[in-house]
C-alpha cells in the first residue's frame, strides 16, 4: 500500500475545500515586504510563548489568507496557536494546508528566480528543514490518528521519517523517537504485533542513540584515541565500538523503568511543549551561511500529577526537536548561495585588480578604461545576492516531553512542576483537559517561556496609587 499517495491526495481534496487552502499564483513580495510580515508574525509568536494562543491566531490569520512564498511557514505556526488553544478542527485545515504546499507544491517561477544571481532566496516557497517537515507530519498524524484514520495517521508517521533522515549526503537515517512510537502505535491498534514490537524497538534505540551518555562516551573515546600514539585505524575502532556499546548498556538498564509506560496500552498521550527550539541565523562575508544557535531553556525536569492525585515523570528524549535540527543540514540551496557568494567575491577582486593596474599605468586613456571595467565589476558583483534565507518555524519547541495515559471521559486536571538543573523547583502549571470518548486521543501543555505581559498597576504602581488616591478624596 502506497502510504504516501494515500494522505497526499485526501490532502489535496480537503484543501480544495479550506480556507487555509493554497492559491494558483504566489504573490510576489520584496524583501522590505517579507521583513514587515516578519515583524507582525514575531508580535503573534511573543503571544504564543506567553501563553495568549488567541491573540496569536488573530494576528497571523490575515497573513494565511494571501499566497505568498512565506504562506507555508505561517499556516504552521497558525496551526500551532489553534493547536495550543485545543482548536484542533482549524489547527488541521492550517496544517495540512502547509504539509501540501511542502510536499507538492512547486512554482516555477519563484523556484527560478530564488537560484538566479540576482534573485533572494525568500522568494521561494517556504519548504523548512528536515526537522520542520518531520514534526509538521507528526501533529498532522496525531489528528488523524485521534479521528481513527488510522491508514492516514501511519502515512503521515512514515512521511516524517522520510523527511527526518533525507538529507542532501544521506549521512543519517531517521531517529525521530515519538514518530516511531507513534508508528508503532498505530500498528498496535491495527493489531498488526510484529510490526508494533519492530518500531518499538527502534523508538528505543533512538532513545539510546540521541542519549547525551552516548555522546560523551563517543567524545572520551576521541580522546583517548587523540592521546594513544601509533594507533591503528582497526583499534581506532575497536576503542570506539566498546565506549559506545558500554554506554548503551548503561542507558538501556537505567532508563528502563523511565520509559516503560510506553511500552504499556494507553489511550491518551499527553504532549508537553518544553522550551523553544535553534535560533537560525546569517553569517559570512556576504550571509550566504545559516548558522542554528541553541536556545538555553533554565529549566531540566518536569513532572506531572494528575487530578491532584497520580504523579509522573515526563519522558523526554524521544523527540528532541533541537537535537533533530542540530544533526540534520545539507540543502541543495546551500551550494548555489555558496555560488553566489563565490561569484561577488571574485568579481570584486577582479574589479580591485582593474583599480590597481589603473593605478600603475601612466596613460590617461588606459587608466579610464581600467575603473570603468573595474567599477562596473564591482557594479555586477554588489547586485548579486547570496543572503541564506533565515525563515523558521519559530513556535517549535526545544523538545517534546510525553505521558502516555489511561484516562476516562471526562474533565480532569493536570498540573507540571518545572525544577532547574539543580532540582530546584521553579514553578507549576495547571490546566484542565476535557476528555473525549475515543480508542486514541491526544492533548498539548504548552508550558509558557516567556513571562506575561504585565499590567499597568505592574508597570506604573505609582501612578495607579495616585489617581486612586485623587479619587477617594
Amino acid at each position: 500500500m502506497n502510504f504516501r499517495i494515500i494522505v497526499l491526495a485526501l490532502y489535496l481534496i480537503l484543501l480544495s475545500l479550506s480556507g487555509c487552502g493554497n492559491q494558483s499564483n504566489v504573490v510576489r513580495l520584496t524583501e522590505k515586504q517579507i521583513n514587515e510580515q516578519e515583524l507582525i508574525v514575531d508580535k503573534a509568536r511573543r503571544h504564543f510563548f506567553r501563553g495568549n494562543f488567541d491573540q496569536a491566531v488573530d494576528i497571523l490569520t490575515p497573513l494565511c489568507r494571501e499566497r505568498t512564498t512565506s504562506q507555508p511557514l505561517y499556516q504552521c505556526e497558525l496551526g500551532m496557536s489553534y493547536l495550543a488553544g485545543h482548536d484542533k478542527a482549524h489547527s488541521k485545515e492550517c496544517l495540512m494546508g502547509a504539509y501540501s504546499s511542502i510536499e507538492v507544491f512547486f512554482d516555477r517561477a519563484t523556484e527560478k528566480r530564488a537560484v538566479s544571481l540576482w534573485g533572494a532566496e525568500s522568494d521561494k516557497v517556504f519548504k523548512g528543514e528536515p526537522y520542520e517537515q518531520a514534526t509538521l507530519s507528526l501533529l498532522v498524524g496525531l489528528l488523524f490518528l485521534e479521528e481513527g484514520d488510522v491508514d492516514n495517521a501511519l502515512a503521515c508517521f512514515k512521511n516524517g521519517q522520510m523527511a527526518d533522515s533525507d538529507t542532501k549526503n544521506e549521512e543519517y537515517q531517521s531517529d525521530y523517537g515519538l514518530l516511531q512510537l507513534l508508528e508503532a502505535k498505530c500498528y498496535q491498534l491495527r493489531d498488526e504485533q510484529d510490526n508494533y514490537q519492530t518500531f518499538i524497538k527502534i523508538a528505543l534505540d533512538s532513545f539510546v542513540g540521541n542519549h547525551p551518555h552516548r555522546s560523551a562516551a563517543r567524545r572520551e573515546a576521541i580522546m583517548e584515541i587523540i592521546k594513544t600514539p601509533r594507533i591503528t585505524d582497526e583499534e581506532k575502532m575497536r576503542v570506539m565500538q566498546k565506549k559506545v556499546e558500554e554506554a548503551e548498556k548503561i542507558i538501556r538498564k537505567r532508563y528502563a523503568d523511565y520509559y516503560s509506560s510506553l511500552l504499556k496500552p494507553y489511550n491518551t498521550l499527553l504532549l508537553v511543549w518544553i522550551g523553544k527550539s535553534p535560533r537560525i541565523v546569517r553569517v559570512g562575508e556576504y550571509q550566504e551561511k545559516r548558522v542554528l544557535l541553541q536556545n538555553k531553556n533554565p529549566e531540566y525536569h518536569y513532572e506531572m500529577q494528575l487530578d491532584n492525585e497520580e504523579w509522573y515523570d515526563v519522558i523526554r528524549g524521544f523527540s528532541n526537536i533541537s537535537f533533530q535540527a542540530t544533526t540534520r543540514g545539507g540543502r541543495m540551496m546551500d551550494d548555489v548561495l555558496a555560488g553566489h557568494a563565490s561569484f561577488k567575491k571574485g568579481t570584486a577582486n577582479f574589479g580591485n585588480a582593474m583599480f590597481d593596474a589603473a593605478n600603475n599605468t601612466s596613460d590617461p586613456y588606459a587608466q579610464l578604461a581600467l575603473v570603468a571595467v573595474g567599477l562596473i565589476s564591482h557594479g555586477v558583483g554588489a547586485t548579486a545576492n547570496a543572503k541564506a534565507d533565515i525563515r523558521y518555524w519559530q513556535t517549535l519547541p526545544d523538545d517534546i516531553g510525553v505521558i502516555p495515559l489511561t484516562l476516562t471521559p471526562g474533565i480532569h486536571t493536570v498540573s507540571i512542576d518545572c525544577y532547574d538543573y539543580k532540582l530546584r523547583k521553579c514553578r507549576r502549571v495547571t490546566q484542565e483537559i476535557s476528555v473525549t470518548d475515543k480508542t486514541f486521543r491526544f492533548y498539548n501543555f504548552i508550558i509558557p517561556s516567556e513571562a506575561p505581559e504585565k499590567t499597568e498597576t505592574e508597570l506604573n504602581p505609582q501612578k495607579v496609587v495616585k489617581t486612586i488616591d485623587t479619587n477617594s478624596d
